[in-house]
């Protein structure tokens, strides 16, 4: 049996192959994004249009974005608890759900996040959906 050897310039020939498949992926528009200010571990998005929409994710984080997700602001939660999951009937009123039982409600876009008893604090919200928007009142929850 012979054996192959495998030197320096087929290594970086290689290289030069990943590097140019990986900036051909990023030509037809997916760029990575590390959405500052976080480094979180985000678990929800929601858009509202093609420009407004929001992150959930740990420790609190909510973010918002007016520009399709060019850039996000950091939008104030006063928990630290986790963030499941968002909700929103238009771009002014939503709820999220997470950890501990949280529920927050906004009415204007999350320029301030109001907290709401769910009566499971020893549960995990991670589902929230209505059924009904404009009533309010037919919602659907789901907890662990």
């Amino acid at each position: 049996m012979k054996a192959i050897r495998i030197g320096n310039s087929f290594f970086l020939l290689m290289l030069f192959v990943v590097a140019l498949l990986t900036s051909s992926a990023y030509a037809r528009g997916w760029l990575y994004q590390n959405p500052y200010p976080t480094s979180y571990t985000l678990t929800d998005v929601k858009f509202v249009s093609p420009d407004k929409g929001w992150l959930v994710g740990q420790v609190g984080t909510i973010l918002y974005t007016e520009d399709g997700g060019n850039t996000w602001g950091l939008q104030e939660s006063s928990t630290n608890l986790g963030l499941t999951n968002l909700f929103f009937i238009n771009d002014k009123i939503g709820w999220i759900v997470g950890a501990g039982g949280t529920i927050l409600y906004t009415a204007d876009g999350g320029k301030k996040w109001v907290s709401q008893n769910s009566g499971f604090n020893n549960y995990e919200l991670y589902k929230v959906f209505f059924v009904d928007p404009k009533r309010r009142l037919d919602y659907w929850m789901r907890y662990r």
